[in-house]
């Protein structure tokens, strides 16, 4: 799912279990990038618009695993921004 929220937040937390379970979530789900690297990537999103005086530059696309199912790789997305995304790089 496009959940767009943040890792520090308290949705994340909620999604990935770190929290007391609640009623409406049955099973926390696992993210791959965190299983693989024991944290999410520096930022999935680079946006920019012209009438922006700074990008927008965050983690807030995940690949969530449920029950049974291993990241066993994950490629590893850049630690620096170099514009923005789309580039031709």
């Amino acid at each position: 799912g496009d959940f767009n929220f943040k890792p520090d937040s308290t949705q994340y937390a909620m999604a990935a279990g770190d929290l007391e379970p609640m009623p409406y979530l049955i099973k926390p789900m696992k993210s791959a990038y965190r299983q693989c690297f024991g944290a999410e990537p520096v930022f999935t999103n680079n946006a920019w618009t012209e009438k922006m005086t700074s990008g927008f530059v965050a983690t807030l696309d995940y690949i969530w695993l449920g029950d049974g199912v291993a990241a066993t790789e994950c490629l590893r997305l850049p630690d620096k921004v170099e514009g923005p995304l789309p580039n031709e790089r």
